[in-house]
């Protein structure tokens, strides 16, 4: 594995950004091992490559992330998370006053969807309205309000997935 260990990414009780450090080899091969089980060893097998090569690893209820530098790829963990990649990699465009979404490009490997997505950076409510001067309407109907900046500087939810 590229990296000793992974900063894991997730929001405390009052709905916060928190970032901790985790042990890699249990947190990331028990997750790794829940994909196999639903998807076969195909899984297995991306959870490596992706992990040799990517700066950080967090993971959600449904599926896993793989950061990079400029994008992230999003691999299921079970079938909820196909379900939610499936739905997230679908989506595109926006409108104004509407929800605004990171760019996507879903891709099938072994039937199993896999989401690329830009990489947005976490921006928290005081943030936007140090920048935009307001928090945007719409930002309330993501859920826990999980929204960022693009290196574009564009607002954009980053986790849409349905389940």
């Amino acid at each position: 594995m590229k990296i000793e260990y992974f900063p894991l990414h997730y929001r405390d009780e009052s709905g916060n950004m928190v970032t901790r450090e985790s042990n890699t080899i249990e947190v990331f091969e028990s997750i790794k091992k829940q994909a196999i089980e639903w998807f076969g060893a195909e899984i297995g097998e991306l959870f490596d490559r992706f992990a040799n090569r990517c700066e950080e690893f967090s993971s959600g209820r449904n599926r896993a992330v793989f950061i990079f530098p400029k994008y992230v790829v999003k691999l299921p963990t079970c079938g909820d998370g196909c379900a939610d990649n499936d739905w997230e990699g679908s989506i595109c465009g926006s409108e104004p006053d509407k929800i605004q979404y990171a760019r996507t490009r879903l891709v099938y490997h072994h039937d199993i969807p896999i989401v690329f997505m830009e990489r947005v950076e976490y921006a928290s409510t005081k943030n936007m309205r140090a920048k935009l001067g307001h928090e945007p309407e719409w930002v309330h109907s993501v859920d826990c309000s999980q929204v960022g900046w693009t290196r574009k500087g564009r607002l954009v939810a980053y986790d849409f997935g349905m389940r």
